[in-house]
């Protein structure tokens, strides 16, 4: 009988050491109940960072409204005539499209108003592309 309290006393005291050695190793939570608090958080921070570095590097569609006037007079005294059908923002640029007549035209915008990139869309991109590096 006292073998047998022995052996539950010394599994119960392995089991709390153990827990307690898996809660110190969870510091970070302030409540720190289980390692698997730390473990979800730090795969939420992951999952977060990865998709800010993707929403950068992807085209984001936006409505003309939505895209500031200033930026939008910068285009239009850029391609004379041109009447602005969308608009995407790129890696912080604005890029938007339009058309004079039948020719459609690309604009690229920085948000402070530099034009970066001035396009007339046609076969020969070459030859009508034109980019400044102010």
């Amino acid at each position: 009988m006292k073998t047998k309290n022995l052996c539950m006393m010394i599994v119960s005291a392995l089991v709390f050491i153990v827990s307690m050695n898996t809660v110190a190793n969870c510091r970070k939570c302030p409540n720190a109940k289980s390692p698997q608090c730390c473990k979800q958080k730090a795969a939420k921070k992951a999952e977060a960072k990865s998709k800010i570095k993707k929403e950068k590097h992807e085209d984001e569609d936006i409505p003309l409204s939505q895209v500031p006037e200033k930026i939008k007079k910068i285009a239009k005294k850029t391609v004379k005539g041109i009447k602005l059908t969308e608009a995407e923002l790129e890696d912080g640029v604005y890029e938007l499209k339009g058309y004079v007549g039948d020719q459609k035209y690309e604009i690229k915008i920085t948000p402070e108003g530099k034009v970066v990139k001035t396009e007339k869309d046609d076969d020969d991109d070459d030859e009508n592309e034109a980019e400044t590096d102010d």
